[in-house]
């Protein structure tokens, strides 16, 4: 066995949008990509509180929700991290 992401980049997530959504509402795409970025700052910066959002936001207990978070965050660049 082995996890596909130590050998491959495969992107977590992705922001899709129509020309007509960034025509119309620019501004909430930029928000949008900019929250996310600092969730993903957040969730690095303060792992201990991201793992108890996340059991209560999953409705898991503390333990699955570390694994969750330690086989997912490696999932996302860190080209947006300025640390």
């Amino acid at each position: 066995m082995l996890w596909a992401r130590d050998y491959v980049a495969i992107p977590q997530n992705a922001l899709i949008v129509t020309d007509k959504k960034i025509q119309q509402a620019p501004d909430q795409i930029k928000r949008m990509i900019k929250g996310t970025i600092e969730a993903l700052q957040f969730i690095k910066r303060e792992k201990e509180e991201s793992i108890d959002i996340a059991a209560k936001w999953l409705r898991i207990d503390r333990q699955k929700a570390k694994a969750v978070l330690d086989s997912v965050f490696p999932l996302y660049s860190g080209r947006w991290n300025h640390d």
